[in-house]
């Protein structure tokens, strides 16, 4: 499945999901283990992503604020901060919800609609 993408957004798959599944490791499941559901589909030249834990939800259950990445702009977050930007920056169609207790991520990695499909 992953193989028909191009190979610019192959890389932009590994990236996206190793910044992500780092984020539930560290944060959703800082003190523990617990499990990390990833489910990936491959749609109209697209990579649709979900990934779903039963950690600690994100503050204020929302997804991180934009960041300007430029010197000086933000104030600093911890460990470099740079996931949330990265993730922002390679995802297309970024959702985050939280409910009963379920973190639900969800993006897409691809063309945009009007590049992809006719």
């Amino acid at each position: 499945m992953i193989r028909s993408l191009p190979q610019e957004d192959r890389l932009n798959a590994e990236i996206l999901l190793a910044e992500v599944l780092n984020n539930c490791v560290e944060h959703a499941y800082g003190d523990g283990k617990g499990e990390i559901e990833v489910s990936l589909a491959l749609r109209r030249g697209r990579l649709a992503c979900e990934i779903v834990d039963r950690g600690r939800p994100m503050a204020g259950r929302t997804l991180p604020p934009r960041r300007d990445l430029r010197a000086g702009a933000a104030p600093p977050l911890a460990e470099g901060g740079f996931g949330w930007p990265i993730i922002r920056a390679l995802a297309r169609d970024l959702a985050y919800r939280n409910e009963n207790g379920v973190n639900r991520l969800t993006f897409r990695l691809g063309p945009a609609e009007a590049d992809c499909c006719p």
